[in-house]
């Protein structure tokens, strides 16, 4: 995991970058851009899926913007949340407010906010939401649609963070 920041304008985002054990700079890869779903920081939920994807072979950042979501989730977007955890209403929040014509929202039955971190049966049941829809959306031509309108100008100056010495 490689701390990094990059602009959105006139704001500094910060983020946490999770590569694949074996990044090559040379190789190409599905990149995701994990986005917490109200109130959360990139070091909670979305940072545990960003290392899992990274696991998996994938470049995944994740970084905090919640106050941000009707402009930065325009792309297909997957929400995750458990059935009783406190924090729901935030993901339901997001969800309506989300402006992507291609969204779900998953709810994992008994999952509450603090087992969706590290609860294998649960985490288990968001990758298996996740790691299909962004393995298919790597090999299509339409990949670029998984890119909105912050991570568009953001993946250069994560790609150039990526490539500069640690």
């Amino acid at each position: 995991m490689k701390s990094v920041t990059f602009p959105n304008g006139p704001i500094k985002m910060a983020g946490n970058l999770h590569l694949p054990k074996d990044f090559s700079k040379v190789r190409s890869y599905v990149a995701i851009v994990c986005v917490h779903p109200a109130g959360g920081v990139k070091e909670q939920t979305t940072g545990l899926y960003a290392a899992k994807l990274a696991d998996e072979g994938m470049v995944a950042l994740a970084y905090d913007a919640f106050h941000l979501a009707e402009q930065l989730l325009t792309q297909p977007l997957r929400l995750i949340a458990g059935s009783t955890a406190g924090s729901l209403w935030f993901s339901q929040d997001a969800f309506k407010r989300a402006g992507s014509s291609d969204k779900s929202l998953h709810i994992v039955e008994g999952g509450t906010h603090i087992a969706m971190y590290d609860t294998p049966e649960y985490v288990k049941q968001a990758m298996a939401q996740l790691v299909p829809l962004y393995q298919n959306a790597g090999k299509s031509s339409s990949a670029s649609n998984f890119v909105g309108p912050l991570s568009a100008h953001a993946a250069t100056n994560v790609a150039k963070s990526a490539a500069s010495p640690a």
